[in-house]
């Protein structure tokens, strides 16, 4: 069914590679190959993980892209969402300038559709921001997965409520973000 069935699998059955460490109890850190099933375990049980449900059909084709690239969707959220937030930002110059990826990507002339509710926003808002507009681009995306995307995060990170829907503007942002996100590893 799937291309990356090795991908999808590892995302559905093994939390732990990709959960922000927020979301684990301090007794089972640090994490090592002793503790790893345990944890694993411990993630389905009380972050009630559902399985996937097999009969949404059509979803794959439109979240390829994000399913791809899961282990960089930190990254990605945080470029988009401080793309997102470059006017905001403009205020915290020293701070901009420490993350030289991010000022060259909040230089870019990329269109987007988004409408950002009125309030004071600061560089720490790049996540919560850029997870809530990555969700809001990929609305087939399977509840199981929803729920772990979220998990990329830390534990009580709230999301922004963005007016955007899936638009190639939009689309095109999230690409460039993950072009830009794949080189930092280079």
């Amino acid at each position: 069914m799937f291309n990356d069935e090795d991908k999808i699998v590892k995302i559905l059955y093994n939390p732990l590679s990709y959960t922000h460490l927020s979301h684990l109890p301090e007794a089972f850190l640090p994490v090592n190959s002793y503790n790893m099933m345990l944890l694993n375990e411990w993630l389905y049980i009380n972050k009630n993980l559902p399985d996937f449900d097999e009969t949404q059909r059509d979803w794959y084709v439109c979240c390829e892209v994000l399913l791809k690239n899961w282990m960089k969707m930190s990254s990605v959220a945080h470029l988009t969402g401080g793309y997102l937030l470059r006017e905001d930002l403009r205020g915290y110059t020293p701070l901009v300038l420490t993350d030289p990826l991010l000022s060259m990507f909040i230089s870019l002339p990329l269109k987007t559709r988004v409408i950002l509710p009125e309030a004071r926003y600061s560089p720490h808002d790049t996540l919560r921001c850029g997870a809530a507009f990555i969700l809001r681009q990929f609305t087939l995306l399977p509840f199981a997965f929803r729920q772990r995307f979220l998990l990329i995060f830390p534990f009580e990170m709230e999301l922004i409520n963005l007016d955007c829907s899936p638009d190639p503007d939009n689309f095109n942002l999230i690409n460039m973000a993950i072009n830009y996100a794949n080189n930092i590893s280079r």
